[in-house]
């Protein structure tokens, strides 16, 4: 729920004609060799030396009206040049005619190592642009050269580190060792596959000795020759800390030109110590490479970092540095790639596919009428600010969302991320999305809006959800978990009151404005009500709530109170709410204890 999260549970415990556009509409079919189904990147592999490989390409179609005027770029990567080489009938529908994006690389001379960047394709009068592919080059081979691990002599212990071999036939992968500490998982051994993962994993055996253990794995029978090498190992057994940052990079993102707070952008870095003994930090390095002295690091205490990288005054590009963490580790320093991408100047920005549901956060999820929504890209606002009054204002730090043209009520805005409610008077199907900075209109986006679209809000530990004990007065969390968080928790126990905070339940009774608060008397009741399913097992509980509607004294911000039923202790018990015409909300988790 992002920046909301802590106003919602500040609040909880207080407590028109379609718009029409003729714009063409961008749509990117990307091959498998560059974008996995899932959306995922799809590595590629490039031969030392070389530019990389060629024939790769991107085709752009018009699923709206009028025509496309693209164009195409790798943004700060160099190396990457993209550019149109035609057009050709589409791949996925011959009657259909595709404009060609041939994806090149510049890498020779350039070292080995991985190289992550994206293809732009931009149209300013296009629904759905720019749109930005993640392409991501192993010049070289994946495979380590050679890896150091590191354990207590605690049984069982492991240290893993993980690789990619190129696609086809699953290579074979050979592994020697004393004393077995050594194994190495593969994904699809048997089979052809795009790409192969391999993890390495060093484990303290009965028996080791303190100190360095060597062994050794081999790859052989990979599609790309530099993958087949031989892999020396050493697995470190050792009293000593062993430091941990849990990332080696970290990626930061503005624009030329920004000003005030939202020059710097934030990232969190946390060491942690896997080994015996008590880990000392002496000194944390913030170094670049060139732009300056653009990152910085503090030190919050208790082993968490937060890099800052500081944009103003720099040009458009990629900058690159390091953090360097000096401690009594055994595999002192710990460092940190840090890059940090300055996009050219310009107005707001929303990412494509930017819009979800402000609770579940579910990329496929649609829209709906009254929802709290929530929109990502850049330059969205000249400062970060909470809307303290209602109705909620239409502009909030210099920020506005248009709904189909229609000025939306903020919650929330910020460089990054607005939140927002749609206004219930917004039609089903297919709407556009637009922001506002300081009167300078943004690019569209397209969203789908349906009858609901319900999400139940995260706490923002695992997956538990914002659901309060109104019987206990508290969280139905485990209570180590309120130990840990400062928050009042113990497991939910039959016959007692939650209320779920949700958004998206879809229409009320009687309706409210939208933007406004809800009135306490008459309550506004869902049209639709629905069932709180608990377990989501073969023998779920299903109970009709006492009361689902909108909040009294709030906005967009739907409660569902429910009786808790008999069921089995489960510190993570799904929830659910589902409604008689098959539609879901999220699932979130609760603490029950019988």
């Amino acid at each position: 729920m992002g920046r909301n999260l802590a106003s919602l549970c500040a609040l909880i415990f207080l407590c028109s004609a379609p718009y029409a556009s003729a714009a063409p509409t961008l749509r990117l079919v990307v091959p498998e060799t560059l974008q996995l189904p899932n959306g995922g990147v799809q590595p590629v592999w490039a031969v030392s030396g070389t530019d990389g490989p060629a024939g790769l390409s991107i085709e752009a179609v018009n699923d709206g009206d009028g025509e496309l005027s693209l164009s195409v770029s790798g943004g700060a990567a160099a190396w990457l040049t993209p550019s149109i080489s035609g057009t050709a009938p589409c791949s996925f529908d011959g009657s259909r005619t595709c404009t060609v994006i041939a994806v090149a690389f510049a890498l020779a001379g350039r070292p080995d190592g991985v190289y992550d960047g994206q293809v732009i394709v931009s149209d300013a009068n296009a629904v759905d642009a720019p749109q930005r592919v993640s392409v991501r080059v192993y010049l070289g081979t994946n495979v380590p050269a050679s890896l150091n691990l590191y354990v207590p002599p605690v049984l069982g212990r492991t240290y893993k580190v993980e690789f990619q071999t190129a696609g086809g036939p699953a290579p074979f992968i050979a592994k020697t060792s004393a004393g077995s500490f050594l194994s190495v998982t593969s994904s699809g051994l048997g089979s052809p596959r795009s790409f192969h993962t391999h993890q390495v994993i060093g484990t303290y055996r009965e028996g080791l000795p303190e100190g360095a253990n060597d062994g050794s794995f081999t790859v052989s029978g990979s599609s790309f020759e530099a993958d087949n090498r031989t892999v020396p190992v050493t697995l470190h057994v050792t009293n000593a800390p062993i430091a941990s940052t849990g990332v080696s990079k970290i990626e930061f993102f503005t624009n030329e030109g920004v000003a005030g707070p939202h020059r710097g952008v934030t990232r969190f870095v946390v060491l942690q110590n896997n080994g015996n003994g008590t880990l000392e930090v002496s000194g944390v390095d913030a170094e670049t490479v060139s732009g300056g002295d653009w990152l910085s690091v503090q030190d919050l205490g208790d082993g968490l970092y937060q890099a800052t990288a500081n944009g103003d005054g720099l040009a458009a590009g990629l900058y690159e540095g390091t953090l360097r963490f000096n401690s009594n580790a055994v595999n002192a320093p710990s460092t940190v790639t840090a890059v940090l991408t300055v996009e050219a100047a310009g107005g707001p920005e929303l990412n494509f596919h930017g819009v979800v549901n402000g609770a579940s956060f579910s990329p496929t999820q649609p829209l709906g009428p009254g929802l709290i929504g929530t929109v990502f890209g850049t330059n969205l606002a000249s400062s970060e600010l909470n809307a303290g009054v209602t109705p909620l204002p239409r502009e909030l730090g210099g920020a506005k969302i248009m709904v189909n043209g229609i000025e939306a009520p903020l919650f929330f805005s910020s460089y990054g991320q607005v939140n927002f409610q749609v206004p219930f008077e917004t039609p089903l199907g297919n709407i556009t999305i637009q922001a506002m900075r300081d009167g300078q209109m943004g690019n569209s986006i397209s969203a789908n809006v349906a009858v609901r679209s319900a999400g139940i809000f995260r706490i923002g530990i695992g997956e538990y959800g914002i659901i309060t004990n109104f019987t206990q007065g508290n969280f139905p969390l485990p209570a180590a978990l309120g130990a840990a968080s400062g928050l009042v928790t113990a497991p939910a126990r039959t016959g007692d009151i939650l209320v779920i905070w949700c958004t998206g339940l879809g229409s009320v009774s009687p309706s409210v404005e939208t933007g406004a608060v809800s009135s306490g008397s008459p309550l506004s009741r869902v049209d639709s009500t629905p069932l709180v399913n608990f377990g989501l097992s073969v023998f779920p509980r299903i109970v009709t709530p006492d009361f689902a509607g909108l909040s009294p004294g709030l906005v967009a911000l739907y409660q569902v109170n429910v009786v808790v039923p008999n069921m089995s202790t489960n510190d993570r018990l799904p929830l659910t709410l589902q409604f008689a015409d098959g539609r879901r909300s999220n699932t979130v988790e609760i603490a029950y204890e019988r």
